[in-house]
């Protein structure tokens, strides 16, 4: 599915929305964005409300991730940390390795709204109302979160700053990986190093699990992170996400 594939069918669904005029790097839609939702079978957690996104979606995607904003003159989130927007006004929908999953499950925007926009919309504003926590549950801010999240995932609390390395060395074919300098500074290759994180990307070779192109794709996205943080250290970068896994049981009639 490219792109303009998945745009052209989330806007059949989302009559609401409309493609303006775009940059030569992504699409942008806009508009009204319905969400009817409820969490299992409890009323107080209905959320019936219009919201006015705008969505950036990448030429390349789905290997890159939509960035989603709630419009400021019709905001109904507030913008304080808790409530999930980043300094930009972007929303943090989840971890990175949670949206990508979800978008190598499903490459649809539909599908991609259902699963990580509509929950976390109705989450904010249940916690804004009502004071409930994020239903889809937290992760900590910053490095804390997406070393909590590694560890999650994968079993494992991996170093953050070889994280982009260690995905990229997942996302290459074995052979030529293995010819490369282990991602853990001791100057060997990965074939004969035998170090924690040589073993580590073994067992997730060895699992019937995740593409390369779906490692490569979390591997920009972390290398992008981690060289902003090193750029301005004095400013924390707020595009990650806090939510544990995007995909939650959500009874929902948003289209």
């Amino acid at each position: 599915m490219t792109a303009m594939d998945a745009i052209d069918e989330f806007l059949e669904a989302y009559i609401g929305m409309s493609l303006k005029p775009s940059p030569s790097d992504r699409y942008i839609i806009s508009g009204k964005f319905p969400v009817y939702a409820q969490y299992g079978d409890d009323s107080s957690t209905l959320v019936d409300k219009e919201f006015h996104l705008e969505i950036n979606i990448p030429v390349d995607y789905p290997n890159a991730l939509p960035i989603v904003y709630e419009l400021k003159q019709n905001a109904l989130i507030p913008t304080s940390p808790e409530y999930h927007k980043n300094s930009d006004l972007s929303l943090c929908l989840g971890s990175p390795l949670a949206l990508f999953t979800q978008l190598s499950r499903n490459p649809s925007l539909i599908s991609f709204a259902k699963a990580c926009i509509v929950p976390h919309l109705a989450s904010a504003i249940l916690k804004k109302e009502k004071g409930i926590p994020f239903k889809q549950g937290e992760l900590k801010h910053y490095d804390e979160g997406l070393e909590e999240d590694l560890a999650q995932r994968f079993g494992v609390k991996l170093p953050l700053k070889y994280v982009p390395l260690i995905l990229s060395r997942l996302g290459e074919k074995k052979g030529k990986a293995n010819k490369k300098p282990c991602p853990c500074g001791s100057g060997r290759n990965l074939g004969s190093c035998s170090c924690s994180i040589h073993r580590f990307i073994s067992s997730e070779r060895r699992k019937a699990g995740d593409s390369r192109r779906f490692y490569r794709n979390v591997a920009r996205y972390y290398d992008f992170y981690v060289n902003r943080q090193k750029e301005n250290p004095e400013v924390k970068n707020k595009s990650i996400a806090t939510n544990s896994d995007c995909v939650i049981s959500l009874e929902t009639n948003s289209v």
